[in-house]
């Protein structure tokens, strides 16, 4: 389960933060506000260094998720109360398992996790500030104590405004073992280098030992792709490893040069639809749908399973007529 903050405390804190919004777009007048250097993990900024009303509420949703309690606390302090006899608790939406959104396969929520796991070197950190906007000149200028495990940010998926938040999970080693709370989440996204060629490894083996016999969506990465792809030292090639357990191909990533959003996109739809993967090439232009990898031999069966559908219901139709003119 998992907590979000619901429309009635979002409409609160935007009435909230309005005033000091509508100052920050006329810089002349001064105001205190919290500087965007507070928070690392947000890339909604104005200009002038101060942080908008959108990253506002994205930094209120990861609080939320993140630590409850710290949210309440803050509540208090804002003056926060419900109406009657509620209080701070009035503020949370406690959403349902995602159990129960698999077997239902719908869900409410609108704030999706993802867990990024790769080798050393491998560039996970630098991938999940590409969600910020960062290229890896700007991250490399950041100080490595300076750089947050969780980035969040808003993403569209088919119109409807989702909360993608990525957790830079740290393992240090293979033999390293990963504890659930660092397994369990909306998504996967498991990144390595395509120009070491022991990067594909690690992370093929991470998918067989936690991922391959759940329900979690899993997208591979395919790091570092501005540099020359080498040959893997593994008993299957990346493309190869991902048609043998029906999965999405890599996904070619580079942050070399501004970071393009399409793959954070890709990864919020997968959460939000995990078992429907028709619906994760549906906002992708044709040139995409081979990048997205629909598997091949389970959408052949889906089109054959159409096809005949359609044969039944047209021959059905021609029945139907050559009785009528026997009956005239």
């Amino acid at each position: 389960m998992d907590n979000e903050a619901p429309p009635t405390k979002v409409s609160q804190e935007q009435t909230f933060f309005e005033p000091f919004n509508e100052r920050v777009r006329q810089p002349t007048k001064p105001v205190h506000l919290i500087s965007a250097t507070s928070f690392g993990n947000l890339n909604l900024y104005v200009n002038c260094g101060w942080i908008t009303l959108q990253g506002y509420l994205a930094q209120w949703t990861l609080w939320t998720l993140l630590d409850v309690q710290r949210t309440l606390e803050y509540l208090a302090y804002l003056g926060y109360c419900g109406t009657g006899d509620d209080n701070q608790l009035s503020a949370i939406t406690v959403t349902r398992e995602k159990r129960i959104d698999l077997q239902k396969k719908q869900t409410m929520r609108s704030v999706y996790q993802c867990h990024v796991i790769g080798p050393r070197d491998g560039g996970k950190t630098t991938f999940c500030q590409g969600l910020l906007g960062r290229s890896l000149e700007e991250v490399q200028e950041i100080p490595e104590d300076r750089l947050p495990r969780h980035m969040i940010s808003t993403l569209q998926v088919y119109g409807q405004e989702k909360y993608l938040v990525l957790h830079d999970i740290d393992v240090h080693n293979i033999t390293d073992a990963l504890m659930p709370n660092e397994v369990q989440c909306d998504v996967a996204c498991l990144v390595y280098d395509v120009s070491n060629p022991k990067s594909f490894e690690y992370v093929a083996r991470i998918y067989l030992k936690y991922f391959s016999e759940t329900s979690i969506p899993v997208l591979f990465v395919a790091n570092k792709s501005d540099m020359s792809a080498v040959r893997q030292d593994y008993m299957y090639q990346p493309t190869a490893f991902c048609q043998k357990h029906k999965i999405p191909p890599p996904h070619p990533f580079s942050s070399a040069f501004q970071p393009k959003k399409d793959i954070y996109t890709k990864l919020a739809t997968m959460a939000a639809y995990p078992r429907f993967q028709a619906a994760w090439m549906l906002f992708y232009r044709s040139r995409h749908i081979k990048q997205l990898g629909i598997v091949v031999g389970e959408h052949s069966a889906w089109l054959k399973v159409g096809l005949g559908v359609a044969a039944i219901a047209a021959f059905a139709l021609l029945l139907a007529r050559a009785f009528r003119s026997v009956d005239r």
